[in-house]
């Protein structure tokens, strides 16, 4: 819960110590729902720091390890928007478009709006990546309004932060 904090306040040195210190007691014990989620969340400090390399080693094996062990519920798989933003900042594009699409899917067959909204800001920045402003736009009007209709203030403005991004690079001063 401290590293989570910590991340969210943007002290991301603390967030990192907390969130290994979380994961060196818990990966020994194999649960594999607290090991993907610490593992997840240390995925997020390393993509808030810009570490997109450091944070694709910390989400890499988990989408195979959690899908194998059963899970499909897409809010097991929240790191994923974090790790497709890490896949286009890397530049590999195709494999971020790989990874996001079955986490979309997952999201509307389970009509889970929370992820449905991080998708939706996943989907702008990788449209953006791919010229499309008007369509990134799009999306990322789609993930603020959702995100402001269930009340995540952090979610939303990382959802702002990304439309302004992408406003400016198509030179919308507005």
């Amino acid at each position: 819960c401290h590293a989570a904090v910590q991340a969210n306040r943007g002290d991301l040195d603390r967030a990192l110590d907390h969130g290994r210190q979380a994961l060196a007691l818990d990966e020994p014990r194999d649960v594999l729902y607290l090991v993907a989620l610490y593992r997840g969340l240390l995925g997020f400090i390393e993509v808030s720091a810009g570490h997109s390399q450091e944070a694709l080693d910390w989400m890499a094996p988990l989408t195979a390890a959690l899908q194998d062990a059963g899970y499909r519920d897409p809010c097991v798989f929240r790191f994923v928007p974090d790790q497709v933003e890490a896949l286009i900042a890397l530049g590999r594009v195709d494999e971020a478009e790989a990874t996001l699409d079955p986490y979309e899917r997952a999201a509307e067959q389970h009509a889970r709006r929370s992820a449905l909204a991080l998708a939706a800001r996943a989907r702008g920045l990788l449209l953006a990546a791919g010229g499309q402003a008007e369509a990134a736009l799009t999306e990322l009007d789609r993930a603020i309004r959702i995100e402001r209709e269930l009340r995540r203030p952090f979610h939303q403005a990382r959802a702002l932060l990304a439309l302004g991004l992408v406003a400016r690079r198509a030179k919308h001063k507005r």
